[in-house]
C-alpha cells in the first residue's frame, strides 16, 4: 500500500472463521507500526445487522452473538490505537429501494451507488447452494432481497463513515462477496487505495498471507502481471525454476493432493479411455470447470467468456459440428461437480444423446483426464487448469473463458463460436510449455509471492491432553485456552435459546 495521507479503514465481518480474522488482525498491527500516529486507524464490523452473510447463511442470532464475542476479543488489545466502529452505530432509518430481476442476467445487473449488489448477493448465494439457476420464487426473493438490502445499508454506512473519518485507504478480506462487495466498488469508483486480503494453506498450521492492491484477488491483470513478475524476480536459477514449475504438472497428473487436500484424479485409472475412441479421428476434449466458482465475480471474468455459460458455449459449437465426418468430442465433466444434482450439470449429458460425435463423461467416471488431454487432438477449456496443463503436455489448448493465465502464450483465444469452429478445423501448435511452466511456477509455492502469517494457528494442551488449535488473537487474560473455555460457555447458553433461522431457498431448474 503506498503512503497513506489520509484516515485508513479496516473492515471485517467473518469473525466466525479464526484464521481469516487473524489474517486481518495481523495485517492490522503492521499498519499500526507503520502508521506511527500519522493517521486514525479506523476498525468498521458489523454487530448482528448484516442478515444473512457469508459465514451466517441462516442469520442465526446466535452465531451474531459468537462472531461479536470474537470481534470485541480481538480488537480490546487496540484501545487507544484503534476506535472500533459499528455498522449499527452509522445506519439511518430510510426505505430499501426494490429491486426488479426475473433472471440471473438480470441480477448481475443491480446496482445501488456504483455497487454491484447483484454479483455481491448471487455470488454469497452461490457459495451457499451451487445453485446457478434458482426458481426465482417468493422464497427465492424474500433471503436473497435480506442480502441486497444489507448491501445497500452497508454502502451507505461505508460512504458516510469515508466521508465523516475522512477515509484516504482501505483494508478489507475478499471483496466479491454480500457482505464485502461493498468496499470494493466504492474504493474503485471512488480511487481510494484499498488492499484485498486472502491467504494460502500449507497446512492446518501455516498459512500465507496474499495481499491484492486495489484490485479482487481474482483481477486476471494482476495475477498475470505477477505471475511475470515472480517469475522474473525468483532467486532460484532458470533450470531449477523450471523443475519447480514441471513438478506442478507432474504432481496433479500423477494425483498428488495440493495443500487443500483436493485430488481430482483419485479413482481414476491413470491409462483408461473411453470405450470408442477412435485414434482415426480427429478427437476433441472439452474440459468442463465448476462454473460455480466464477459465475459471480464480475465484469472481470465475463467479458472474456465467449459464452454466457459452458452450456451455451458447447451447444453453440455443436450446432456446427455435431455428427461431422471424421470429428468427436469427449465432454469431461469436472470431478468437482459430481455432488451437484442441478439441472446445469445433469443437462450436460444430454448432448450425448443429441450427436453421435459427443461422448459425455461422467464426474465420477474411472476415465482419465490425463489420458484424454494426452491422447486428444486439441482441448478446449473453460478457464480450469487444464488449459494450462494441455499447454504443458504439449497439446493445443483453446482457451474460452477468464482465467489467471489467460494473458500467456498458453493458447488460443477465440472471440466467437465461429473462430472456435475455424480453429477446430486446422491443425493447430501447442502454446508455450515455457509460460505454462511459469503459471506452474506461480502457483507450487505461497511462499513465492506472499509472506507468512504471523498470526497462524498453533497447538494447546491441557494437562498434557490437546485441545485444538488456538490463535494469537484470540485469548482471554493472554489463555488461548480461557478464551476456548468461555466461548464453550457462550454457545452452551446460546444453545438453550429457539433461535428464529432464515431458510436458504435451494430449488434450481
Amino acid at each position: 500500500m503506498p503512503d497513506h495521507p489520509k484516515n485508513i479503514l479496516f473492515y471485517f465481518a467473518w469473525q466466525l472463521n479464526p484464521v481469516h480474522f487473524g489474517v486481518v488482525i495481523e495485517q492490522l498491527e503492521r499498519v499500526i507500526a507503520q502508521n506511527k500516529g500519522e493517521g486514525k486507524i479506523y476498525f468498521l464490523s458489523c454487530d448482528g445487522v448484516l442478515k444473512p452473510c457469508h459465514t451466517n447463511r441462516e442469520g442465526d442470532p446466535a452465531k451474531c452473538t459468537l462472531c461479536q464475542f470474537n470481534n470485541d476479543t480481538a480488537l480490546s488489545k487496540y484501545k487507544g490505537q484503534v476506535e472500533v466502529l459499528k455498522i449499527s452505530d452509522y445506519n439511518r432509518q430510510y426505505s430499501v429501494p426494490t429491486f426488479e430481476y426475473n433472471s440471473v442476467p438480470d441480477i448481475k445487473k443491480l446496482r445501488y451507488k456504483d455497487v454491484q449488489i447483484g454479483y455481491g448477493a448471487f455470488s454469497t448465494y452461490i457459495s451457499a447452494t451451487r445453485n446457478l439457476e434458482p426458481i426465482m420464487d417468493s422464497e427465492f426473493r424474500e433471503y436473497f432481497d435480506k442480502m441486497l438490502a444489507s448491501q445497500v445499508m452497508l454502502t451507505d454506512v461505508v460512504l458516510d463513515i469515508i466521508e465523516q473519518k475522512e477515509i484516504g485507504s482501505a483494508y478489507f478480506f475478499n471483496g466479491r462477496t454480500a457482505d464485502t462487495r461493498p468496499l470494493y466498488d466504492i474504493c474503485k469508483t471512488r480511487e481510494i487505495p484499498f488492499v484485498s486480503l486472502e491467504f494460502a494453506k500449507k497446512n492446518d498450521q501455516e498459512f500465507f498471507i496474499n495481499e491484492f492492491f486495489n484490485c479482487l484477488p481474482h483481477d486476471i491483470d494482476f495475477n498475470h502481471q505477477r505471475v511475470l513478475s515472480v517469475w522474473e524476480n525468483a532467486p532460484e536459477s532458470v533450470e531449477e525454476r523450471i523443475r519447480f514449475g514441471s513438478d506442478f504438472y507432474e504432481k496433479r497428473k500423477n494425483g498428488i493432493a495440493d495443500s487443500e487436500k483436493r485430488n481430482y484424479v483419485a479413482g481414476q485409472d491413470k491409462e483408461l479411455l473411453p470405450e470408442n475412441w477412435d485414434a482415426s479421428k480427429k478427437n476433441i476434449g472439452i474440459f468442463i470447470s465448476s462454473e460455480d466458482e466464477f459465475a459471480a465475480i464480475g465484469d472481470i471474468f465475463d467479458k472474456l467468456a465467449v459464452f454466457r455459460t459452458q452450456e451455451e458455449g458447447i451447444h453453440a459449437i455443436l450446432q456446427q459440428m455435431g455428427n461431422r465426418e471424421g470429428y468427436h468430442f469427449y465432454i469431461r465433466v469436472h470431478p468437482n461437480l459430481k455432488a451437484v444434482k442441478y439441472s446445469y450439470v445433469t443437462r450436460l449429458q444430454d448432448f450425448q444423446g443429441m450427436y453421435d460425435n459427443v461422448t459425455v463423461i461422467d464426474p465420477k467416471s474411472r476415465i482419465s483426464t490425463y489420458a484424454l488431454i494426452d491422447y486428444s487432438d486439441v482441448t478446449l477449456a473453460f478457464g480450469s487448469t487444464v488449459g494450462a496443463e494441455a499447454a504443458y503436455w504439449r497439446k493445443p489448448s483453446i482457451i474460452l473463458a477468464a482465467c489467471w493465465y489467460y494473458h500467456l502464450d498458453i493458447g488460443y483465444k477465440p472471440k466467437n463460436v465461429d473462430e472456435v469452429v475455424a480453429l477446430l478445423e486446422q491443425d493447430l501448435s501447442p502454446g508455450s510449455k515455457l509460460d505454462a511452466i511459469k503459471y506452474g511456477y506461480y502457483l507450487s509455492g505461497a511462499e513465492k509471492f506472499m509472506r507468512p502469517n504471523a498470526f497462524n494457528p498453533f497447538p494447546i494442551s491441557f494437562m498434557g491432553k490437546s485441545t485444538g488449535l488456538g490463535h494469537k488473537h484470540l485469548t482471554v487474560l493472554g489463555s488461548p485456552l480461557l478464551y476456548k473455555l468461555k466461548l464453550a460457555a457462550y454457545k452452551s447458553i446460546l444453545g438453550l435459546r429457539k433461535n428464529k433461522k432464515l431458510t436458504i431457498p435451494r430449488k434450481g431448474m
